[in-house]
């Protein structure tokens, strides 16, 4: 089902950038490949548009 799947999306997302920040946490923001820090604003640009609309 689309919602469920829409769940899922998001709870991967979060974890994602939970994972990110904790790396960023360990070896600070330049410690992040160019791939990670253009996920971690994808994903976090996501999130947040999807909480505004919470």
């Amino acid at each position: 089902n689309k919602v469920e799947r829409k769940k899922i999306r998001k709870m991967n997302m979060q974890q994602t950038v939970d994972r990110l920040l904790d790396k960023i946490n360990k070896v600070g923001y330049d410690g992040l490949t160019e791939d990670e820090k253009d996920e971690l604003y994808t994903h976090s640009r996501h999130l947040g548009r999807d909480q505004e609309k919470d």
